[in-house]
């Protein structure tokens, strides 16, 4: 068990999870915030830095406390400064409110699914899809940033093994 500020993560190696889902299950239906059904690794631990990090920036406190070692957990501490500032980014250009569910939930919120569809089209290099996916809700510059630095998280995470898969059925206005 880690210690993560207020939550506690028990430490399970990637390999282990990802081959045997029964395992991934167990751990994660251990977590405070439950286990959400049908996500992969990547996307349960997405989930969980998306939500604390809103839970920061709702309180005004730096994101690194609430979420800094999560990366570590993964192995991609190099990948906490570009997830940072595409959150920031986000946060700050988003034209909709964006619903990002509470740490307990074990539903995704509109919000959660369009931050996972961005990372997603950007690990697959669909470009002109994310583009066109960001125009509709994000302002001017921050489309550009957002697409770059999900380019660049994107490629981090599927080099640590945590690749999402693309799945449409999820994806606020790709229906």
């Amino acid at each position: 068990m880690i210690n993560l500020g207020r939550f506690t993560m028990t430490v399970i190696s990637l390999t282990q999870v990802r081959a045997d889902r029964s395992a991934q299950e167990e751990i994660l239906a251990g977590q405070p915030w439950g286990a959400l059904p049908e996500l992969t690794t990547a996307e349960h631990f997405l989930v969980l830095v998306i939500r604390k990090w809103v839970v920061a920036y709702n309180q005004k406190k730096p994101p690194a406390a609430f979420i800094g070692e999560a990366f570590s957990v993964a192995e991609a501490e190099h990948l906490y400064q570009p997830f940072d500032k595409l959150m920031t980014v986000i946060a700050f250009t988003s034209e909709i409110d964006l619903d990002v569910r509470c740490s307990k939930c074990r539903e995704l919120g509109d919000g959660e699914k369009r931050i996972l569809t961005i990372i997603r089209l950007a690990q697959e290099q669909r470009f002109d899809a994310l583009e066109k996916y960001l125009g509709g809700w994000l302002r001017g510059s921050g489309q550009r940033f957002v697409a770059e630095t999900a380019e660049v998280l994107g490629a981090g995470l599927a080099r640590n093994g945590l690749k999402l898969p693309l799945r449409i059925e999820m994806s606020p206005i790709m229906q």
